[in-house]
């Protein structure tokens, strides 16, 4: 008769899979804890996506030093007001002061989205926001000219 031999068997587990099977658990948990306090912050407002990775490195001149790249008439009311005060070497708070914008998303905000919370007209606000642009540069232009 064939009998069968009945014994304990060890799980074995090689110390190499111990150590990656806890890896993988510590990544897991620190990835969700990263999600977690990038969530809290970018909630609290304090983590603010603002620019793309060649905005970010190309070179910008100072406020006020801009070289005018476009002339104001081709300001439309898709622009924010944080491309405007870029494109014209703006002040960042010239356009919230000029044109009394109280909106919290200043200056990430279109001419034409500020428009519609305001209440405003958004062709009244596109006119005001060239004016303010053209009134600026024009001084900006008159403090820089050289006096004889």
């Amino acid at each position: 008769m064939w009998h069968r031999r009945t014994t304990k068997r060890k799980l074995v587990i090689p110390w190499r899979w111990a150590v990656l099977v806890l890896l993988t658990v510590y990544l897991a948990v620190t990835l969700f804890w990263l999600i977690q306090d990038l969530v809290v912050y970018r909630s609290a407002g304090l983590l603010v996506r603002r620019h793309s990775l060649s905005e970010i490195l190309r070179p910008r001149p100072a406020a006020g030093h801009a070289v005018q790249t476009m002339p104001v008439d081709a300001i439309q009311d898709w622009m924010t007001f944080d491309y405007l005060n870029q494109a014209y070497g703006l002040d960042p708070g010239f356009l919230r002061r000029r044109l009394s914008i109280d909106d919290p998303q200043y200056p990430n905000v279109s001419i034409e989205a500020h428009a519609e919370r305001a209440g405003e007209n958004r062709n009244v606000l596109l006119e005001q926001t060239k004016k303010a642009v053209q009134d600026e540069l024009r001084l900006r232009s008159l403090r820089q000219a050289p006096t004889l």
